[in-house]
């Protein structure tokens, strides 16, 4: 017999899906018969989501000269060249002001002071005081 998920059980609260994304972490997923899912979906409350994995198996298996372009809002069509894959290969000529970024170890100090900036902003962000 085949598990019947509730309509509550299933979907993320519009409400909760904005602010915390891991909120719904125990979701169960289940496999359903095709009646038991309209069923459901008739239901006031119901929200479901579809995931295709076939989609998503031909475009990745797709050449990249035959990929859809990006959907990209009108109001950035003058930035269409960013979105290219030739031109985000590319790296930028250098320049006079071009420097050098030194990489060290951290020594104990620091390590414990980025792990203090750390725990500060994710209390800041499970207690919404950033998003």
């Amino acid at each position: 017999m085949p598990k019947i998920l509730r309509p509550n059980t299933f979907a993320p609260s519009r409400s909760s899906a904005s602010t915390s994304p891991n909120t719904h972490s125990n979701v169960d997923i289940s496999l359903i018969k095709s009646d038991t899912f309209r069923q459901l979906i008739q239901q006031d409350e119901a929200e479901a989501y579809k995931l295709d994995v076939s989609e998503i198996a031909e475009l990745a298996s797709m050449d990249t000269a035959t990929k859809p372009e990006p959907e990209i809002p009108v109001k950035y069509g003058d930035f269409r060249d960013v979105f290219s894959k030739q031109e985000a290969d590319k790296l930028p000529p250098h320049r006079p002001y071009d420097h050098a970024i030194l990489v060290y170890s951290l020594s104990q100090t620091e390590i414990e002071a980025l792990h203090k900036i750390f725990r500060f902003v994710e209390n800041s962000y499970t207690t919404h005081l950033i998003a």
